[in-house]
């Protein structure tokens, strides 16, 4: 890679547009890594998107790291909402 696609992806340009960097002009290794995948044509932004999205229904204390709380109360929420789902089409 050229020095410029180097330095748009550490926390330039590239990121800024995929909405992956913080902070400006830094980017963390998860961060450099997703933009390379995007770059190479491994991933593509709605690929990354449906990831983050399902970070989000698991990220239950909203903290921005999953712990197995998280993953665990997800889990319960989701089968409390099927349980409830079938309860209402039994009804209905």
């Amino acid at each position: 890679m050229e020095e410029d696609e180097l330095l748009a992806l550490a926390g330039g340009e590239i990121m800024v547009n995929l909405g992956l960097s913080a902070e400006p002009g830094v980017c963390t290794r998860a961060e450099f890594t997703l933009a390379m995948l995007i770059k190479l044509g491994k991933i593509n932004s709605r690929d990354m998107s449906l990831c983050f999205n399902q970070f989000s229904l698991l990220d239950t204390s909203g903290d921005g790291r999953l712990e197995m709380e998280d993953v665990v109360l997800a889990a319960d929420r989701r089968r409390e909402q099927k349980a409830a789902e079938a309860a209402a089409a039994a009804r209905g």
